[in-house]
């Protein structure tokens, strides 16, 4: 189950809360961290050029060329650069239909691509059984409320051996975390939408539906989830000494030659702290 999040006194809609950040200190680079420009084709196509979705595009090729489910599409950057990346059909699953962040957006900016926009929710795909290869998922599904339901539908959808790819989940430990996280984060401030899950709720969700999990990436091993401190794997790959030099300066670079010490600062790195972010893939068998 979900751990409940507070709400504000008058919560937006998430295109309303954008929009303000907009015009709030720093709003602006913290939107464009998170591929939400004021102009959705200039966010998608610096999203197609980025480490995180080269090293997504690596893991899901070949698999990558066929029919790939974009699942909480948001404004399309992930439904852009599939489709331009050469994906046969992406179908961009979002149900808001803002021109900003949302269905209109995706329709926007992928104009004469193999891609089909709909309405709907996770847990109620319109799709065939057997019908995709591919259901990619970035940072929607702790959103969800019915998590083993999405996933169930995820393995009705997917044919034999195709795989789910779920990006930048945050994971908490306790309603604390929760409580610490959501207070901190400008998005639910103001619309009162984001959750979290516990680690296992989002493990046992996938294996309870079937998936046999491949692969599980903690916020500091892959580039996927390390965005946007660093932006490729080489910057990750020396990402703990680079870290090490910045908070104790000569010493640190010194530190930093070793292995003991970069490993050190890698357990500091990846420490219990609220929000986490992992990266999931699941193969259905």
């Amino acid at each position: 189950m979900i751990l409940a999040p507070f709400s504000p006194q008058k919560p937006m809609t998430f295109e309303a809360a954008v929009t303000l950040l907009r015009t709030r200190p720093n709003g602006v680079r913290l939107l464009q961290e998170a591929y939400l420009d004021a102009n959705p084709r200039e966010a998608a196509v610096r999203f197609a050029a980025s480490g995180e979705f080269a090293e997504a595009l690596r893991l899901l090729s070949p698999a990558a060329r066929g029919i790939i489910v974009d699942l909480g599409a948001g404004n399309g950057i992930a439904t852009y650069a599939f489709a331009q990346a050469g994906a046969a059909q992406v179908i961009a699953i979002e149900p808001d239909p803002s021109p900003l962040v949302g269905r209109r957006a995706i329709e926007n900016i992928t104009v004469g691509l193999p891609v089909e926009t709909m309405d709907a929710l996770a847990e109620r795909l319109p799709l065939p059984n057997l019908s995709v290869d591919i259901v990619y998922v970035r940072q929607a599904l702790h959103h969800l409320h019915d998590l083993p339901g999405a996933c169930r539908e995820f393995y009705r959808v997917l044919r034999p051996g195709g795989v789910v790819l779920a990006c930048r989940e945050p994971v908490v430990d306790s309603p604390a975390q929760l409580r610490r996280l959501l207070a901190s984060h400008p998005i639910h401030r103001l619309t009162g939408s984001e959750g979290a899950y516990p680690l296992p709720e989002y493990l046992v969700a996938f294996k309870m539906a079937g998936f046999e999990l491949k692969h599980i990436w903690g916020h500091w091993d892959s580039v996927i989830n390390a965005h946007p401190t660093v932006g490729t794997a080489a910057e990750l790959a020396v990402y703990p000494a680079a870290w090490l030099s910045r908070r104790l300066g000569p010493i640190g670079r010194l530190l930093g030659r070793f292995a003991l010490f970069r490993g050190l600062a890698y357990r500091w790195l990846s420490r219990s702290v609220p929000g986490r972010l992992y990266t999931f893939l699941a193969q259905k068998t």
